[in-house]
Order: structure tokens, then C-alpha cells, then sequence
């Protein structure tokens, strides 16, 4: 979040800072093939890569309304579904590559993939009015927007509380899917599959999402997506003895959950109005909250898991109870954060 007023400030320094922060992703998954500890993968997958991608992300949020008026939340959509795509096949790939080569080669194998991939993909990523070199010196935007009412609009302060709430409902849920699976299956095959069942579905979702934002209010999505979330985590995931459930489960949350982040451009837009930097900024809020939520959540979710219990429960089972309601919870909380948002929100957007 910290990084969008930098890359506003400095628009001309923005793909060198792409290209360096692959190169740090890359170089981190390379030398975590080598850790012999757990602290090293830790600092080198946690920490490092996730700074450098954050920051090799960040760009892609702040060229969206500078690309796109009209159809901005499809835009998203294809863009943050792309994510859910290879998350489709991730989970296949490296299951195939850890079986055949062992965890070490497979962690380079992604270091190169990544590089190589993100390099191609960093060559098409462009602002839309290009930046170019001059003697003059460059008019800086202020590290902090002059005029900042957009920030002070209950508007904001009910997406960011959403952006939490959404996150601690999701990520415990595409962490630990696949330790459920397990429990009802000892084959490895299954837990790789549940995972690229619930990716494709959030991938899905986040196109259905961005489209519809572009004609609907957000917050009615935003309250859909949680109450069906909710009603998934409550009734599929809490009853979930077989396989086919687990299946369905992943394929109903994900697609009522993972897309979510597809409506930031519509909410922004609102905040902004037709300040495309406010706007910016806004989404980048979104995400950095979202992120904040998606560190908590799992860590709830995980001391709530009791791995004591392996009993197969008509409700709950295999000790994951408590996950299953806070997940629930944490929807609900979701969709009801909506209704307050909407009341909130200057969307002229009507029901046609």
C-alpha cells in the first residue's frame, strides 16, 4: 500500500522497479531451494517475495483507470482472474514437479518460470500516456493528496473494513481446504484438485464480478458474495463427508468469495470521482488492507483448528468446527458491511 504514492511520485522509475522486484522474486525462490530451516523459507518466501511481488503488482492497480473508464471493473476482472487461471494449473504443476523432481528442483524451476513469464509479461505492461525523457524537471505529485476530503468519506472507511472482513473469511479457507481433504482422503491427488477447483471458480467470479459492477451498484455484490459464502461455509463446508461436497464446496466459495476484489475499480471510482490518482490510491488501500486480512485470518483460523480431533462428525468434522464458523462468521459480517456501505455509497449507477 505504501508503495502507490512512490509510483505516482515517480511514474519514470516504475518499470525499473518492476524488473528489479521480479528479479528479487526470483532470486528469492531460487536461494529458498538451498534453506535448511524453516526461518530461512520463512524470510525468503514470506517476506521477501511477498514485498517484491506486492511491489512488481502495485503498477497494474494504478494504470487501470488510466487505461479504462467504462468497463473498468471487467478490466480487473480479466486481470485478477488471469491470478485464478494459474492457480488452476499451479497446484497440478507443482504437484507433478514435487513428485518427479523433489521440493529443491521445483523451487527453481518456479524461480525460472517466474522469471521468464513475468519478464514477457512486464514488456506489455505500460502507463497510458508514455513518460518521456526531458531536460525540464518533472512535476512531482505530492506524496499525500492536497485536497483530502475523498479520505475523510465514511465511504472508504466501510470498504476498507470490508476488505478485512472479506480476507478473514477467504484465505483460512484456501489455506486449509486442502488439509480437509486430506482427512477424507490420504491420496494427494484430491487435495491438488480441490484447490484448482476453488481457484478456476474465484477466477470465474472475478470476471462475473467486474462485469456486473460496471452496470450494478457494488455493494449488492459485495452482499451477495458474502451471504453466499456464508451459506456455503455454514451448510457445504460444516456437512462435508465426502469428496463430492468438499468438490462442491470449493466451487461454490470460490465463486461467491474470490472475485471480490474485481468491484475495487467501481468502489474507487466512487471515492475518486474523476481523480484518477485518488482512485489509484483508493484500490490500493483496498489491497493492503485485504492484505492485513489475509495475515490474520489463517493465523484465527489455524489456532482454531483443533488437530486433536480426527473424528468424521455429522457436522464439522476432522476438528474443523470452529474454522468453518469463523469463516461463516466473517461472511456474514461481510454482507452486513455491505448494507452500511450502500448506504454510504454516491453510486449513480441504476437497475436497469
Amino acid at each position: 500500500m505504501a508503495l502507490y504514492p512512490v509510483a505516482q511520485r515517480y511514474p519514470e522509475y516504475v518499470k525499473h522497479m518492476m524488473w528489479i522486484t521480479l528479479g528479487i522474486c526470483s532470486a528469492a525462490l531460487f536461494l529458498s531451494s538451498f534453506a535448511t530451516q524453516v526461518w530461512r523459507l520463512i524470510l525468503l518466501q514470506g517476506v521477501v517475495f511477498g514485498v517484491a511481488a506486492g511491489a512488481m503488482y502495485a503498477p497494474v492497480l494504478i494504470w487501470i483507470p488510466d487505461w479504462f473508464v467504462n468497463r473498468r471493473g471487467l478490466a480487473a476482472g480479466l486481470i485478477f482472474g488471469g491470478a485464478g487461471l494459474a492457480g488452476f494449473a499451479f497446484p497440478l504443476i507443482m504437484g507433478y514437479l514435487l513428485k518427479g523432481v523433489g521440493f529443491r528442483w521445483t523451487l527453481r524451476i518456479w524461480a525460472l518460470a517466474l522469471g521468464v513469464t513475468g519478464g514477457l509479461a512486464i514488456l506489455g505492461v505500460n502507463p497510458r500516456v508514455p513518460i518521456r525523457k526531458s531536460t525540464m524537471p518533472i512535476p512531482r505529485e505530492p506524496w499525500l493528496p492536497r485536497d483530502l476530503s475523498h479520505f475523510k468519506s465514511p465511504l472508504l472507511y466501510s470498504m476498507l473494513a470490508i476488505s478485512i472482513l472479506q480476507a478473514l473469511s477467504y484465505f483460512p479457507v484456501s489455506i486449509l481446504i486442502s488439509t480437509y481433504t486430506s482427512s477424507l482422503s490420504s491420496a494427494t491427488l484430491p487435495s491438488t484438485v480441490v484447490l484448482a477447483i476453488f481457484n478456476v471458480s474465484s477466477s470465474l467470479s472475478y470476471l462475473l464480478f467486474g462485469r456486473i459492477s460496471d452496470s450494478y451498484p457494488y455493494p449488492y455484490i459485495i452482499f451477495v458474495s458474502g451471504l453466499g459464502s456464508a451459506l456455503a461455509a455454514f451448510f457445504v463446508w460444516g456437512f462435508a463427508s465426502s469428496l463430492t461436497l468438499v468438490f462442491a464446496f470449493a466451487a461454490i466459495f470460490g465463486g461467491f468469495s474470490g472475485g471480490i476484489a474485481a468491484i475495487w475499480p467501481a468502489a474507487g471510482t466512487d471515492i475518486g470521482g474523476s481523480r484518477d490518482h485518488i482512485t489509484s490510491l483508493a484500490m490500493g488501500c483496498f489491497s493492503g488492507f485485504k492484505g492485513i486480512g489475509a495475515t490474520i485470518g489463517p493465523i484465527i483460523a489455524a489456532s482454531l483448528y483443533d488437530t486433536q480431533s480426527t473424528a468424521k462428525t455429522v457436522y464439522g468434522g476432522f476438528g474443523f468446527r470452529k474454522v468453518e464458523i469463523f469463516v461463516g462468521s466473517m461472511a456474514v459480517a461481510t454482507s452486513l458491511s455491505a448494507l452500511i456501505l450502500n448506504s454510504h455509497s454516491t453510486s449513480k449507477k441504476k437497475l436497469t
